[in-house]
């Protein structure tokens, strides 16, 4: 929905059903995707997203069911999204966000994540946040995964 929500940015009591989102590209770049957002640099408060996501590339990804890559911050918010990427490079990936170096709080992700392919880098894949960088905060999270 949003490429980017910037430093400034809040996003509040939103809802995006049933969204079926998948990308092929051939160009090689670096990517953020997310039924949300691609990159939030702002304030995320109770919003949710549901539906499927994949994305088949030759480039970095930054993928999640909410949002890409946060650098803000993202609270009681969720996903029930099934996300899936095939990459020949580097993928992040998550049921709720791809990249984190934000804060999450209150927040739960339900749904199958697969990243598969990295043959030339590496993956990163996880029910709710695919990777997180240290001392970022991740506070009252579940993951649900349906296998």
């Amino acid at each position: 929905m949003f490429e980017i929500i910037g430093i400034n940015g809040k996003i509040e009591n939103l809802g995006l059903l049933i969204v079926d989102l998948s990308i092929e590209l051939s160009e090689t770049s670096v990517y953020h995707i997310g039924v949300l957002a691609g990159l939030n640099h702002g304030t995320i408060t109770n919003c949710y997203a549901s539906g499927n996501l994949t994305y088949i590339a030759q480039s970095d990804i930054y993928m999640g069911g909410l949002v890409g890559k946060n650098c803000g911050t993202i609270s009681n918010s969720y996903s029930i999204v099934n996300a899936s990427e095939i990459t020949s490079t580097s993928a992040y990936v998550g049921g709720l966000v791809g990249y984190n170096e934000g804060n999450i709080e209150g927040s739960i992700a339900y749904g199958n994540v697969l990243a598969s392919g990295s043959t030339i880098a590496y993956s990163y894949a996880s029910g709710l946040v695919g990777y997180t960088r240290v001392l970022m905060l991740l506070k009252n999270v579940t993951e649900v995964v349906y296998r």
